[in-house]
């Protein structure tokens, strides 16, 4: 892996929704719902707390929601230094809470910062910030030591894998956009290549017309000067007329199909 994979960030297309099927997109608001609900309800039905701590831990998921919001802004537009400062403040807002006895939300924030922290910075500083919020769920979670290490190991195994699927569904929206680009180039340079025939259909006309109405004319002026008969010389007048009447027939043909307004014969 070179350095650059290390410091480069997640494409654009995979760190946005673009091209996520509805049904996902529905999906992921429904599961967010859910795990805020939750964490709303804990904190809300904590007994072991007064109401001035309750109403504090209410404002502290508001704040979260804020600083995820923000940290999901601030990824999008490849801003480092304002994710690394959110998610410092995420962290921060989850080891206080765990410390005034609000396990269950700190438990969860951790989780989600380790997640996003993987799936949503450049390799060189995810994996930093993943272990200091893996480290911290550690030392707070109260379950045996070989269900934390799986939990953690399993919580960082989940953000790589849809940092991965991430990369895949922007590969795919980088590819479909560069086929699309090729199409209409192509289209363009059938459309010029079409202009350029009835041009030059155009300028066959107009000389054929042209040179055959030079040479009747010619003609005609050489039996008038022949003292030839009137019949004779009208002969050729009408042919040349004959000849400028069809290629302009011809010639305005070509211009409508040039504009598009039919079809090229």
């Amino acid at each position: 892996m070179t350095d650059n994979a290390w410091t480069r960030w997640p494409s654009r297309e995979a760190l946005s929704r673009e091209g996520v099927h509805t049904a996902r997109r529905v999906l992921g608001r429904v599961t967010r719902s859910i795990a805020l609900g939750i964490l709303i309800a804990t904190t809300l039905t904590n007994t072991e707390l007064s109401g001035w701590a309750l109403a504090g831990g209410a404002a502290g998921i508001v704040a979260c929601g804020f600083l995820a919001w923000a940290f999901w802004q601030t990824t999008l537009e490849n801003r480092l230094l304002p994710s690394l400062g959110l998610l410092a403040a995420l962290l921060t807002i989850a080891t206080s809470g765990q410390g005034v006895g609000f396990r269950v939300p700190s438990l969860v924030l951790l989780c989600g910062c380790a997640i996003s922290a993987i799936e949503r910075l450049p390799l060189a500083y995810a994996l930093p910030a993943t272990a200091v919020a893996l480290s911290a769920f550690a030392a707070v979670n109260n379950d045996a030591w070989l269900t934390t290490a799986a939990t953690t190991a399993g919580l960082a195994l989940a953000g790589y894998v849809l940092r991965l699927d991430a990369e895949a569904r922007g590969s795919a929206q980088r590819l479909l956009a560069q086929e699309r680009a090729a199409r209409v180039a192509e289209a363009e340079s059938a459309a010029l290549a079409e202009r350029a025939r009835i041009a030059r259909e155009i300028h066959d006309v107009l000389a054929h017309s042209l040179s055959a109405q030079l040479v009747h004319l010619e003609a005609a002026r050489l039996l008038i000067e022949r003292g030839a008969d009137q019949k004779t010389v009208l002969e050729r007048v009408v042919a040349a007329r004959g000849m400028a009447r069809e290629g302009l027939a011809e010639t305005r043909q070509a211009l409508s199909a040039l504009r598009g307004e039919m079809s090229p014969v």
